[in-house]
């Protein structure tokens, strides 16, 4: 596994925790408190122990930004409705014979507005040298095109599972969230 998938997977596991206690509200101590916990996890992942601090730090970041954030504490409250945290999702494929599928999405609720959500956390960020203008339009507009067959994919499944259990959804909205530059990109035309 890369580096960014391990870190993805640590910070993954994270953001579900805090989704499922309702962001209780982290202090920098209890971040401190954690960050042991995180190492042994990016350590257990594969991590070399001369990148873990690196790692680590990252991680962290991503942490702080999404609780110091009002577009990361909406995505993370425990009272939205039909709200799931890494939910796996499987379905036929009629390519490769009728194989199964799984999916796993990493955040999806319903709003008071009766909108369901799908969210794909990526904590990857521009280099800081293009947070700027152009560089962070391109860096989005690049993580747009990558992500958005995989999130027409969710889209579709959860539209069908919505529908065979008579969910009340005024639409279905599908986006991307950049905890490091605090971005949710709205795929608008899935």
């Amino acid at each position: 596994d890369s580096m960014a998938s391990m870190i993805g997977t640590c910070a993954h596991e994270i953001f579900e925790q805090l989704a499922q206690a309702g962001y209780p509200n982290w202090s920098n101590e209890k971040i401190d408190g954690q960050r042991l916990i995180w190492r042994c996890r990016l350590l257990q992942q594969g991590v070399k122990l001369q990148e873990v601090d690196a790692a680590l730090d990252t991680v962290s970041q991503a942490v702080i930004a999404i609780l110091n954030s009002d577009t990361g504490k909406w995505l993370l409250d425990a009272t939205h409705r039909s709200a799931h945290n890494e939910l796996a999702v499987s379905c036929f494929s009629s390519d490769a014979g009728m194989s199964v599928k799984r999916y796993v999405i990493d955040r999806s609720f319903i709003d008071k507005n009766n909108v369901r959500w799908i969210i794909d956390y990526k904590i990857t960020a521009p280099d800081v040298a293009d947070t700027e203008g152009e560089g962070l339009d391109a860096f989005i507009e690049q993580q747009k095109k990558l992500y958005s067959p995989q999130l027409l994919n969710y889209k579709n499944l959860l539209t069908q599972l919505d529908e065979s259990s008579n969910e009340l959804i005024a639409d279905t909205k599908c986006a991307l969230y950049f905890p490091l530059i605090d971005s949710l990109v709205e795929l608008s035309d899935l």
